[in-house]
């Protein structure tokens, strides 16, 4: 069951939770149904112990997103918009 569960994760879950930075606000409910369905039968058909959901995979995406966004983040320069390549 480990390796099972860690190509469900790598495959699944790591690819859902990959675009979550940039399309996650925007995804409908009927979506976010639809991935919770997907994660709720992957444990059900024992890919998996752990039941995922959707809004749980954001807000733990949004929380790596503020962290980067803090000042003292070595990232963090790299967030700033540059005049000239705003033009």
């Amino acid at each position: 069951m480990p390796c099972l569960h860690g190509v469900y994760v790598s495959i699944a879950v790591k690819i859902i939770a990959y675009g979550l930075s940039a399309f996650g606000g925007s995804v409908k409910e009927d979506d976010v149904s639809k991935i919770n369905s997907l994660f709720k039968n992957a444990g059900r058909y024992g890919f998996t112990d752990t039941v995922y959901a959707f809004e749980g995979l954001l807000e733990y995406s949004d929380d790596k997103f503020n962290n980067i966004s803090q000042n003292n983040h070595g990232l963090n320069p790299l967030l700033e918009m540059d005049n000239r390549v705003a033009r």
